[in-house]
């Protein structure tokens, strides 16, 4: 885990390169293809190996000119254009490696402060501004008000990505770079940041898997009852209807099984997002040992020889995703033993529904033609009726009765 969050470190390092960038610049490593020279040792161990050697005076008035152009865009609301010309200036000074202010700061603390400034003014232009900019210009406070509300994955990303920017700035510290106040100011907002969201998110982990267990456990609601009572109504009707016995091969205790189970899955997977613990073994994780218990349960009614084996099919589909959410791989292995042996019963079963359907369906369609031959009689009868009057007010009227 350690070495996945040094990754994800990297990776979010090269994405803020790019981010500040704005545009694509082309340098291989360190070599500065301006020069054809090799610079910056991006292997440096301090900061000061990393900027020795000054750079070539075209290449600093580059920088320069360009931060001006830069400033003077954000003076006129121009962001994009200020971007670019970011990126021109950074490219202009960079050493290679994958922090892109280490390059600017070995120019000195007068340069490092222009472009903070410049930055983040580029950052609070933004239609969204970022949790850096945040962290500048509303502190610890306005970390927590942006990342409170957000749902559970956006919440990790965002307190992750809180935690990256306090790190990024303590290893440049360690690597010997000079810290603006600004910085300072940042890391402070962000270590203080990180106590009560780590907090906020322990406690959303804790109600998350509460609520599971109480979906997994609860009765059924009066809708669902009501639903599942018109399933029983529409195959009794059915049944009557069509002069075939049809039995409910899915009892309504299973159906509000599977509902219990949906719940049950979409809470255990929104904990264990919350939970921000590293585990070096998934099964000791809260969510996975929750699993285990639910795949047990959902097993032993598997188990059960008097279901039938559709009902059982699918416990033993139940019980297999709880053990693969949990990597429990040993029961996995033994629930599918378990519902491979059944699925010949099961093949028969289904035949002898296909059947039933197939019966019903010729049923349904011999009392429809039945409905239609009464009405036709009935509109025989009526018609008549109507001629039987209609003769007889004419005689009537012929004898002047």
């Amino acid at each position: 885990m350690v070495a996945l969050r040094q990754l994800n470190l990297l990776l979010m390092s090269i994405a803020t390169i790019i981010a500040t960038m704005g545009t694509v610049f082309s340098v291989q490593a360190d070599f500065n293809v301006h020069t054809g020279q090799w610079e910056g040792d991006v292997s440096a161990q301090t900061f000061t190996e990393y900027c020795r050697g000054d750079l070539p005076a075209d290449q600093q008035a580059s920088f320069y000119a360009q931060l001006d152009l830069a400033e003077q865009a954000l003076a006129a609301q121009k962001t994009t254009a200020a971007e670019a010309a970011m990126g021109k200036a950074l490219s202009a000074v960079y050493r290679g490696g994958a922090e892109s202010d280490i390059s600017v700061k070995c120019l000195g603390e007068p340069a490092a402060r222009r472009w903070l400034t410049t930055k983040l003014v580029i950052q609070r232009l933004a239609p969204q501004p970022g949790l850096y900019i945040t962290a500048a210009d509303r502190g610890k406070d306005g970390l927590i008000e942006i990342v409170s509300p957000q749902p559970a994955a956006r919440f990790v990303q965002s307190f992750q990505t809180i935690e990256y920017i306090a790190d990024r700035i303590e290893t440049d510290r360690q690597y010997g770079a000079f810290i603006l106040a600004q910085e300072n100011a940042i890391e402070k907002a962000c270590r203080d940041a990180i106590e009560p969201l780590t907090k906020q998110a322990r406690q959303k982990h804790q109600s998350t898997l509460a609520a599971e267990d109480k979906a997994f456990t609860r009765p059924a609601t009066e809708q669902e009852t009501a639903a599942l009572n018109a399933i029983d109504d529409a195959e009794e009707f059915t049944s009557v209807i069509a002069g075939v016995e049809l039995n409910a091969t899915t009892p309504k205790e299973t159906l509000l099984a599977q509902l219990r189970v949906h719940e049950s899955r979409e809470l255990l997977r929104e904990a264990r997002i919350w939970n921000l613990k590293d585990y070096d073994d998934i099964q000791a994780r809260p969510t996975s040992q929750r699993a285990q218990k639910r795949g047990e349960a959902m097993l032993a009614q598997a188990n059960d020889t008097g279901l039938s084996p559709g009902t059982r099919d699918q416990f033993y589909e139940d019980a297999i995703g709880y053990y693969e959410f949990g990597h429990w791989n040993t029961q996995v292995t033994k629930a599918k033993s378990a519902k491979d042996a059944i699925q010949p019963a099961l093949k028969a079963e289904n035949e002898r529904q296909q059947a039933d359907r197939e019966k019903a369906k010729e049923g349904l369609a011999s009392r429809a033609e039945q409905i239609k031959q009464a009405q036709k009689e009935m509109m025989k009868t009526e018609a008549e009726k109507k001629s039987f009057k209609d003769e007889a007010d004419a005689l009537e009227a012929e004898l002047d009765f």
